[in-house]
């Protein structure tokens, strides 16, 4: 349906002049056809400019076609002014600013006054034309069309529709200028917003990143803390292992020669026992009998108990004297484990072979899991190294007496190579473990350790400037972890 539809109230005679109403009227249907589409703002403002462009046009061409036929000036003027009107009231009404096109209201105001032009102002012209064309005067066609709008209703309606336009010009203009502050106002705080939002995510960030430094900083810290219990506890592992050197010197060279002078007395002992035990038998084969008084003399001194009795008393003693000295040959070990020894450039991984082969004997049912890193030579004491090898060895081997795993692993760390050895046995409780290097702890039953292995081991490995790692669950295992400085790798030989 068509908004502005031609019928002959419209007809003015003059062929140029109706042509172009109709091209008007096709313009503002096209509008009205996009604008039903809901075309886009560009679309819908090409065919606007496109129509007042139009417009404008037209007006040139009536005030020429009027100049041509010799009209009244006055009425020419008249025609000027208001086509100067019409333009700017449509460039008022049109949007400014990149606004968005209000197209119905302004395609009401077109449609409304174009058709109150044509009816009016145009007929009035197409009439006097034509009395001009007949002979008539310019000046009289001018006055006699001038009389016909002076009546009263015609010249009411006529200003009042002239205040409408205007009112709706004017009402069209504040209303964009409303809405181009507003879209500003919008646009602005949009803006505004856009930047907050921003800020707000920009302090989300440093604080999530302030958050992450301050978790990456107590971790550190945690680290660090650990580190510094760690070395505490190596720091009194240290000065009980320092007083216990000493003590151990002392304590082995005033208690050494004694045992030794008692060990080598029972020897001559036991020696004399038996030769009185000889001596004792040969006198009974070559008596008949023993006088009553001798008799009563065996009794009284149970003689029979003692002949017995002495030799493995004697025996026990020296078992004993000779667990003594095995003690005092530990501590003397014990205290020169700083001294001076042989040094040389060892592959550890051999050295925990080697180790493992003294074992051989007790493995029964341990099922042996090796994952041995090619490793760089380390200059060390290798007996010393052996040593500790051995002495770990034999703790795990004795943590797992109904069979188990024992898992040997190695591997480079920097600068340093580590050996571990782990077992599935019962492993350590944790109220324990800081007392396992301590010298004479031990959890074996009475008679079967003497606590001075871990502790050595301890010793050697710090005095190679090395560390001693363990970890332990109950019910699980244990892994005990040797580190060892390379101190300048050799190549290893072919």
């Amino acid at each position: 349906m068509e908004l502005f539809a031609w019928d002959e109230r419209y007809h003015t005679g003059e062929l140029i002049v109706d042509r172009e109403h109709r091209g008007l009227f096709a313009l503002i249907n096209r509008v009205a056809e996009l604008d039903a589409a809901q075309a886009g703002d560009a679309a819908l403002r090409a065919v606007l400019d496109e129509l007042v462009q139009y417009a404008q046009t037209h007006f040139r061409h009536e005030e020429v076609l009027m100049r041509d036929v010799g009209c009244d000036p006055r009425f020419i003027e008249a025609h000027e002014t208001v086509r100067r009107e019409f333009a700017r009231q449509v460039e008022r009404m049109l949007p400014q600013n990149g606004a968005s096109t209000d197209a119905e209201h302004l395609l009401r105001f077109l449609a409304s006054w174009l058709a109150f032009h044509i009816l009016g102002i145009d007929q009035s012209m197409a009439r006097q034309i034509r009395e001009i064309r007949t002979g008539g005067a310019a000046a009289t066609a001018y006055e006699r069309e001038r009389l016909k709008q002076a009546d009263p209703a015609t010249t009411s309606l006529l200003a009042a529709m002239q205040n409408l336009y205007g009112m709706v010009a004017e009402r069209n203009l504040a209303l964009q200028d409303f809405n181009t502050k507003l879209e500003a106002q919008v646009a602005l705080r949009t803006r505004e917003l856009e930047a907050a939002k921003q800020q707000l995510e920009s302090d989300i960030k440093r604080r999530q990143l302030a958050e992450q430094a301050l978790v990456a900083r107590n971790q550190q810290l945690e680290g660090l803390n650990a580190r510094l219990a760690e070395m505490g506890t190596q720091l009194v592992q240290a000065e009980k292992l320092a007083g216990l050197g000493q003590f151990a010197a002392g304590v082995a060279h005033e208690i050494n020669n004694p045992v030794s002078f008692v060990i080598a007395n029972l020897g001559a002992v036991a020696e004399y026992l038996d030769k009185l035990q000889q001596a004792l038998g040969e006198w009974e084969r070559h008596s008949a009998a023993r006088p009553p008084w001798i008799e009563d003399c065996y009794r009284k001194l149970d003689i029979e108990h003692i002949r017995q009795d002495a030799q493995p008393l004697v025996r026990e003693s020296r078992h004993g004297l000779e667990r003594v000295k095995d003690i005092v040959q530990e501590l003397r070990e014990f205290s020169q484990v700083d001294c001076a020894q042989e040094w040389a450039w060892s592959d550890l991984n051999h050295r925990l072979d080697a180790a493992l082969s003294y074992f051989s004997h007790a493995m029964g049912k341990i099922e042996t899991v090796k994952a041995l890193s090619d490793l760089p030579m380390v200059h060390c004491q290798p007996a010393q190294i052996g040593q500790v090898l051995q002495s770990l060895l034999g703790n795990a081997l004795e943590a797992m007496p109904s069979g188990g795993v024992l898992r040997l692993r190695s591997g480079v760390d920097g600068q340093q190579v580590w050996l571990d050895i782990s077992d599935s046995g019962v492993g350590i409780a944790p109220d324990i473990l800081p007392s396992i290097f301590d010298p004479f702890f031990t959890t074996k039953p009475v008679g079967a350790g003497n606590g001075m292995g871990l502790a050595l081991a301890y010793g050697i490995v710090k005095a190679h400037q090395g560390r001693i790692e363990v970890s332990s669950v109950v019910g699980q295992g244990t892994c005990m972890r040797v580190y060892l400085p390379i101190s300048g790798a050799l190549p290893r030989p072919v």
